[in-house]
């Protein structure tokens, strides 16, 4: 990746960023997908935010040229994103949380050495 490409993907990536937190708003709000395990007071931040930000660092694995392993990294990743996603809508055991952790550490391992 050469250096001028570096500072000018966040530009490039913004709009989307921006757009996606908008809508990701919406949808938490429209299905209630706000932390609250507690149930001691209702959060404003909403379950989704990470999914901007993995979002966003995604379609730079998508649309720029960076190392094997990188992309390799972000992909796999994917599955760590959904499982924390998936936990927080409706609470996964701390064992199988484990247990997809651990798989998904031997992938990355075997991706990239």
């Amino acid at each position: 990746m050469s250096n001028h490409i570096i500072w000018i993907a966040p530009i490039l990536i913004m709009p989307f960023a921006f757009l996606t937190t908008l809508m990701l708003i919406y949808f938490s709000r429209r299905f209630n997908l706000f932390n609250n395990k507690s149930g001691k007071k209702i959060e404003t931040t909403p379950l989704v935010g990470g999914l901007v930000i993995y979002g966003v660092i995604f379609l730079i694995a998508l649309f720029f040229d960076l190392p094997k392993k990188i992309e390799s990294l972000i992909y796999i990743s994917s599955i760590i994103v959904f499982t924390g996603f998936v936990d927080d809508i409706i609470m996964l055991s701390a064992r199988l949380r484990l247990f997809i952790y651990l798989r998904i550490s031997l992938i990355l391992i075997y991706f990239t050495n």
